[in-house]
């Protein structure tokens, strides 16, 4: 049992994936923390401000459906890594450069959405276009240069994946930037035409996310049995 448990701590001594988040968020606290002691009265609310609930005692509801929608986000883009994780395994050399090219897809369809995905949840367009006074439209235009670079570079891998879903949700999605834009008048229709088609089209791309993985995870294991079986074949007397 000690033996088990030290070969745990040396494994873990050597795992980069566990010590560079723990120290990255352990520096990130201990700074907060400081700010905190040197400016004690504004350092304290802001790392209060920080860690607010978005709850209010009043309207308990508030703010459910944006915290859904990240979820989405987050959903999603945790699918899509873990798939290109798993894609960055071993696998048969006679597919080394089909495997490539769909690991090369899976990482720029990763870093898309997660670029998508700190803009939501961060508020990024909105501090851009209040602060620096960067207009939405060049914001929303530059992230349509990206989706179609990514589409048009990367075709044939959607071609084979469930792409109607695809199509669906970034329709939603550009409907909900187009009524960002414009703020059309009134109060819950314009809320509903851009909260609620952002949520129906996450909804959509979480879908498709969750079929193109199974889809690779697939494929994948096929190819490891059909090469397990072809090396059995070949030690046979």
């Amino acid at each position: 049992m000690a033996s088990h448990f030290l070969h745990q701590v040396g494994r873990l001594k050597k795992d980069w994936a566990f010590w560079l988040p723990n120290l990255l968020a352990v520096a990130s606290f201990g700074i907060l923390g400081i700010f905190g002691i040197i400016y004690r009265g504004v350092g304290g609310r802001v790392i209060i401000t920080l860690f607010e609930e978005s709850f209010a005692q009043k309207r308990p509801y508030q703010g459910v459906l944006t915290e859904a929608s990240e979820i989405l986000w987050s959903l999603a883009a945790g699918i899509l890594w873990f798939t290109f994780s798993y894609l960055k395994a071993k696998h048969p050399s006679a597919a080394q450069s089909a495997t490539q090219y769909v690991q090369k897809s899976m990482l720029f369809l990763c870093l898309l959405v997660t670029m998508f995905l700190l803009d939501d949840n961060f508020r990024m367009t909105l501090m851009l276009s209040f602060y620096f006074k960067i207009p939405k439209v060049l914001i929303y235009g530059v992230y349509s240069i990206c989706l179609t670079a990514y589409v048009l570079s990367f075709k044939k891998f959607i071609l084979k994946t469930p792409y109607l879903l695809l199509v669906i949700s970034i329709c939603l999605l550009s409907i909900s930037s187009l009524t960002d834009v414009i703020h059309p008048q009134g109060q819950g229709l314009p809320v509903m035409l851009e909260d609620g088609t952002k949520f129906i089209g996450l909804l959509n791309f979480l879908i498709y996310c969750w079929k193109v993985s199974l889809l690779l995870i697939r494929d994948r294991q096929s190819a490891l049995l059909e090469m397990a079986s072809d090396r059995r074949v070949q030690t046979r007397p």
